[in-house]
């Protein structure tokens, strides 16, 4: 009988065991693990639009001075006259930082590079950094 009393107070208690121990912290998502850096930018390493039709960036760090090797992304490149006409547009994927356009163009005055995601991706790791807007920049030609 007694047997039978503590069976069923155990199986009544049983259900309330589980307030009493302690919840864990809740995990991180994937909104609150991202990383986030607004210091990047787009540079031009060398250009030869007018003469080529080739020109070379990189993802750039304003915090080291220096293009990081190993970031990229996905861009658009407006090429513009001197009579702010646009001449060009392009999409580029980001594989490869050395572009070549099918033609030169002499009359090129600028051109601006714009992001088409506000994040970047670590080559080596394949994570994402994030910006609040897409990277971008407007550079002057030789």
């Amino acid at each position: 009988m007694i047997k039978l009393k503590v069976t069923l107070a155990f199986l009544f208690l049983l259900p309330f065991a589980g307030w009493s121990q302690e919840t864990p912290e809740k995990p991180q998502t994937a909104d609150t693990a991202k990383i986030y850096d607004n210091e990047l930018s787009f540079y031009v390493v060398s250009e030869q639009m007018r003469k080529y039709g080739e020109i070379e960036v990189c993802v750039f760090s304003d915090k080291v001075n220096m293009c990081v090797g190993n970031l990229t992304t996905s861009f658009e490149i407006h090429i513009f006259d001197v009579n702010d006409q646009l001449l060009a547009k392009s999409v580029w994927l980001g594989m490869n930082l050395n572009i070549k356009f099918k033609k030169n163009y002499p009359k090129a005055k600028y051109l601006e590079i714009k992001a088409v995601k506000p994040f970047v991706i670590n080559k080596t790791t394949g994570s994402k950094i994030y910006q609040d807007e897409p990277i971008s920049g407007k550079f002057t030609l030789k």
